[in-house]
């Protein structure tokens, strides 16, 4: 599976999950909460792992990076790659910005 597979994936859990936001709760003990206060998760704050703030934060980014993450389609790294060839003289910014997205859409692809 590659990650737009991965993406396609992760956006169709998202969308049946709790809603974000999601909120960090506690001194000692932390809870996680979301919004509509109908779910939660207990944490054991014996550790010095930011668990419980990463899934808090990854949560509440998820609809976000997912919605860009998944305009990334199949062969876009050979398109940028052409793109690249005939357009983008030496030195001109939009060569770095479509290096960039070429190795993203790269990446993406990959198996």
């Amino acid at each position: 599976m590659n990650l737009i597979e991965q993406v396609a994936r992760l956006k169709e859990m998202e969308a049946g999950a709790t809603p974000a936001p999601w909120r960090l709760l506690g001194i000692i003990d932390y809870q996680i909460v979301a919004d509509s206060d109908e779910f939660y998760i207990n944490f054991d704050h014996g550790s010095d792992k930011n668990d419980p703030e990463m899934i808090t934060e990854m949560r509440n980014a998820a609809p976000n990076l997912l919605e860009v993450l998944g305009g990334f389609r199949p062969g876009d790294s050979e398109v940028l790659t052409g793109l690249l060839l005939a357009n983008a003289p030496y030195g001109n910014p939009a060569r770095e910005v479509l290096r960039r997205m070429r190795a993203m859409a790269s990446k993406m692809e990959e198996q």
